[in-house]
């Protein structure tokens, strides 16, 4: 019996072992290449989980030169594409997408707060122009990274990210600095996550919340603030992250905020204080940001993987100044965590091989490969398909 008990623990100690010394190449189950023709970015890159086929789809986007979708299968297979010729006209630019099937399509207008609704043939059948001032909180929104959600199959539900453009009792007479700390104030005194219900009805419902800044900075509001908005929504609840901070925001779907959630790497710390908004920074205020912004760890990326149950982090990794711009690469880390945030495994991305966005797909997930120079402007994009499973 003892014999046996020794042989039980020296196998599950070997086996804690080589899990523990896998690397993220070891759950690689696929390589799939995508003839997208185009450069891709990730805010015009996504999944699809097309209820009215059961299926899974993967789309990128162009709108500037190509102007057009293109969805694959979860194999490479070009299934349609969407053309946006009509509303990517001289001057006018779509500055997200959100696709909900192959039929029902938003795109939001820069500059316009316009959401319009597309069919697969990218005509527009509906359209709506989201209130600047719809909070009764004294401030002028934008609005960025839309995120669609049908509701029923009659009615949807917006939730997307809140830029101050101004205040209603904007002064323009104030000098350029008191201009400038007054607009950062206005930002991190303001919302960051807006939500409309019932769209395209006659009864709009607005509401806003997920102030995270004054959190992370409490006592200190005249910081250069820049940052695309990042938010996600899972099982009623709004994750949100910032690059200033180490910890992820969770509030309900009211806007209530419940806890934040510490993210801590091996490989780097995380997060990192903005440029100060002074006399002596004023001139030079895009390129000290640039500056901290290119060297120091911060989060970039959270994903939910609804098909394992699991949470994926990116972080960027810290680096000396001047590596980025000498190396034109970033390296970086994957943290995974279970639904609860118990951390599972992290891997470092230090060499370039990989991107640091992902696609949550059933049959794993997607992360694509740096690209080797094309010939004739060709364009495929390759990605590396990943199980993980613990």
């Amino acid at each position: 019996m003892d014999r046996i008990l020794f042989l039980i623990v020296i196998i599950l100690i070997n086996g804690c072992i080589a899990d523990k010394t896998k690397t993220y190449s070891d759950f690689i189950v696929d390589e799939v290449d995508f003839d997208t023709e185009m450069k891709t970015q990730p805010k015009f890159s996504g999944v699809i989980s097309d209820i009215t086929d059961n299926n899974t789809y993967i789309y990128f986007s162009n709108t500037v030169s190509k102007k057009k979708i293109k969805v694959f299968d979860t194999l490479g297979r070009e299934k349609w594409v969407v053309h946006l010729d009509s509303i990517c006209k001289s001057g006018v630019e779509i500055s997200a997408l959100s696709v909900i099937n192959r039929d029902t399509i938003f795109a939001l207008i820069a500059y316009s707060n316009r959401l319009l609704m597309l069919d697969r043939n990218g005509h527009v059948f509906n359209e709506i122009t989201l209130d600047a001032a719809p909070f009764n909180d004294g401030y002028l929104y934008e609005y960025f990274s839309p995120c669609v959600f049908a509701a029923d199959r009659k009615s949807y539900t917006l939730f997307v990210g809140l830029g101050v453009h101004d205040a209603v009792d904007n002064k323009p007479s104030e000098s350029e600095l008191t201009a400038l700390k007054s607009f950062y104030t206005n930002l991190w005194r303001s919302s960051l996550v807006g939500k409309v219900d019932s769209l395209f009805s006659d009864n709009l419902h607005y509401s806003n919340g997920c102030n995270i800044y004054k959190r992370v900075f409490p006592d200190d509001s005249t910081r250069l603030l820049v940052e695309s908005n990042k938010f996600v929504l899972n099982d009623g609840k709004i994750y949100v992250f910032s690059w200033f901070s180490d910890s992820i925001f969770v509030y309900s779907g009211d806007f209530s905020f419940e806890k934040a959630i510490p993210i801590v790497s091996e490989y780097t710390s995380i997060g990192f204080k903005p440029v100060e908004i002074t006399t002596e920074t004023m001139n030079e205020l895009q390129r000290l940001h640039n500056q901290m912004l290119q060297s120091n760890g911060l989060i970039s990326g959270l994903y939910f993987d609804s098909f394992r149950g699991l949470w994926y982090v990116v972080v960027l990794l810290e680096i000396p100044k001047g590596y980025y711009k000498e190396k034109r690469y970033r390296p970086w880390a994957l943290l995974i965590y279970d639904k609860d945030f118990k951390k599972l495994k992290e891997f470092e991305f230090r060499e370039n091989k990989y991107k640091p966005y992902l696609l949550v797909t059933k049959r794993g997930v997607y992360i694509q490969k740096v690209p080797k120079k094309k010939k004739n402007g060709a364009h495929k994009t390759t990605f590396s398909v990943f199980q993980f499973n613990f």
